[in-house]
């Protein structure tokens, strides 16, 4: 019986063992399968943000590494927390100095105990590893919608800056004419030296402009690379379609009621604060201790007669009961409650500022759609036809192409300002304001901290 326990007892170790499986990582083909990805054409002649919020969604890699981090503790979770495993003994026993034996005087002993937890320790541990996947999940999602607002960002960025560049050579070109004119017109002594040299230094300045337009075009369109895991070139091959601002301005009260509970940072806070509570049931569980049960089976040296015993025994938590991390984790919940509250107020605070931002940056683009860009029309035609009268001359007229033109481009830096500014709300609230300018965003829901009953 004893030889059976105890090779029954070392097969079942064994067979629960699992097996090491090598993953091998090599840095000459990872690069091989990266450069394939992104050197991938984009077959279209027209890129929505639509379709590259889904591009993202299946090729971003650290959208990949955060799903693999949930999957991983969901595994975790879905196993349950184990007994802890019982210890097995044997050995020989031998006597010396023995009288009137009817036995061997070397005897085997064997025995097996058990520790049975008393307490909710292993729910608790359960619970908590419940959570930390829920938080696992809530992170995927917050940092989905982050690349969701970056993405749109360098996508709204890029789209712009183009459409600058494209106003800058239309500047270049008028500025251009205008200096041939003027040149013509100081060969021929009609003008002077001093309004060749003004036409130049314009042209010098909108050359630098437009080496700071391209440095940004350039920047925001790695950022889309990044984020797409596609080629620049792939990307300069397709046209972006634009994106409208949203119009209304939504109420700050509205804004609030989705700050709170969409705000990423507000939210891992909030994640923080359950698993220091959920850790704090787990260390309150840890004071009752496991009750050991054993089965012990020898033979008495140089006796026939046998003898079982089934031990109890139990640790008397009278010294120490897990004081100390207790203590710990008191401390630890009540940090994790004023961490919220200190980032809600800090975050209350920056919600006001920036959406008084954003309201400053509509009102400035409303004036020059409104007001400017239509007055300066009409001062262009009027101009066109003070042009045919004869009563201004042409390099007056090259001068309102230009002064047109700069307005254009003003409107564009206007726009992306108004942009710049509806996105860090955004990014506050941790949702788009135009819902239906989240394509890939709407079912992306934060899931509350609460476990399965």
């Amino acid at each position: 019986m004893k030889k059976n326990l105890l090779v029954g007892a070392a097969f079942a170790s064994f067979i629960s063992c699992q097996t090491y499986e090598p993953v091998e990582l090599k840095p000459e083909e990872i690069l091989n399968e990266i450069e394939t990805q992104r050197s991938q054409e984009l077959d279209l002649d027209e890129f929505t943000f639509a379709q590259a919020a889904k591009t993202m969604d299946e090729n971003n890699l650290r959208l990949q590494q955060i799903r693999q981090k949930y999957q991983g503790l969901q595994k975790v979770a879905d196993i349950k927390t184990p007994w802890p495993n019982p210890s097995l003994t044997a050995g020989p026993a031998k006597g010396s100095r023995l009288e009137d034996t009817s036995a061997s005087s070397t005897q085997g002993f064997v025995g097996i105990a058990f520790n049975i937890p008393l307490g909710p320790r292993l729910r608790r541990n359960d619970e908590l590893n419940e959570l930390a996947a829920l938080a696992a999940y809530n992170e995927q999602v917050l940092s989905h919608r982050e690349l969701y607002f970056n993405l749109r960002e360098a996508y709204i960025s890029f789209s712009l800056s183009q459409k600058a560049i494209r106003l800058q050579k239309k500047i270049e070109s008028t500025l251009k004419t205008t200096a041939q004119a003027t040149k013509k017109l100081f060969d021929l002594g009609s003008t002077s030296k001093l309004s060749l040299t003004e036409v130049q230094l314009q042209q010098g300045e909108l050359t630098l402009a437009q080496f700071d337009q391209f440095s940004q075009s350039k920047q925001s369109l790695a950022e889309l690379s990044s984020l797409l895991v596609i080629d620049e070139d792939q990307l300069n091959k397709v046209k972006l379609k634009k994106i409208d601002l949203p119009h209304e301005q939504v109420e700050l009260n509205l804004l609030k009621t989705s700050f709170i509970l969409n705000n990423p940072e507000l939210a891992r806070a909030e994640m923080g604060f359950h698993i220091a509570d959920a850790k704090l049931r787990l260390e309150l569980a840890k004071q009752y201790p496991d009750l050991s049960v054993g089965f012990d089976a020898e033979q008495e040296v140089g006796e026939r007669k046998r003898t079982y015993s089934v031990p109890l025994s139990i640790d008397l938590p009278i010294f120490d009961s897990n004081q100390q991390s207790i203590a710990i984790s008191e401390s630890e919940r009540k940090e994790a409650l004023l961490v919220y509250k200190d980032l809600l107020n800090d975050k209350l605070a920056e919600l006001k500022k920036l959406y008084q931002q954003q309201a400053f940056a509509k009102r400035k683009l409303k004036v020059i759609n409104e007001a400017l860009m239509p007055l300066s029309k009409a001062n262009l035609n009027d101009a066109k036809k003070a042009l045919e009268l004869g009563t201004i001359d042409a390099l007056r007229y090259m001068d309102m192409i230009k002064d047109h033109q700069e307005l254009q481009f003003q409107q564009v830096q206007l726009e992306i300002e108004a942009w710049q500014s509806t996105i860090k709300v955004e990014k506050l609230c941790g949702v788009p304001l135009d819902q239906e300018l989240a394509p890939n965003i709407k079912n992306l829901k934060l899931q509350k901290m609460e476990l399965k009953k």
